[in-house]
């Protein structure tokens, strides 16, 4: 299921975007790591484009997670993921693990990254918690949400349902 979800996702960018891959553009793939408060923070940028296009990963995973769609998706986009602190190949040195410092993490390494303004991002499972919140600290940056596995709040769905 998870496999025709991401075809979906490509297909959705290719035809409302109007993204085509171009012939005398050559995508690039960088893998490197900035300085985040006192941690390397590992990330991979692949593809080229107008519209960049960022991945949240869920708890426990990295950028790996993305790897199949990021391949994809950097036909015609510029795309970036990244290891949040103390995940796959990026230090942990102590920095708080709650939303609110973890949403400053990605928009400290969008930053340093250069990257556009204006992008897409796409969260997965947790990744869609740190999407949500970033959205609200920071809605100028952003073109497009695409939420995978969301989740839900508990205590608005006992609210909303009677047992």
């Amino acid at each position: 299921m998870k496999n025709v979800f991401s075809i979906l996702i490509v297909l959705h960018f290719l035809f409302s975007l109007k993204c085509y891959p171009q012939e005398n553009r050559k995508r690039t793939s960088i893998d490197d790591f900035v300085i985040l408060k006192n941690s390397k923070i590992y990330y991979h940028q692949q593809g080229y484009g107008d519209i960049p296009i960022v991945f949240v990963s869920g708890l426990g995973e990295d950028h790996y997670t993305w790897q199949t769609v990021q391949d994809s998706v950097s036909a015609f986009a510029l795309t970036l993921s990244y290891d949040r602190s103390g995940l796959g190949k990026s230090e942990y040195n102590g920095e708080k693990k709650d939303l609110l410092s973890i949403t400053h993490e990605l928009n400290e390494l969008i930053s340093l990254t250069k990257l556009a303004k204006r992008f897409i991002i796409v969260g997965h499972s947790l990744g869609c918690q740190i999407v949500k919140q970033y959205a609200m600290l920071y809605p100028k940056n952003i073109k497009a949400i695409i939420f995978i596995d969301p989740g839900y709040n508990e205590d608005i769905l006992k609210a909303s349902v009677s047992d």
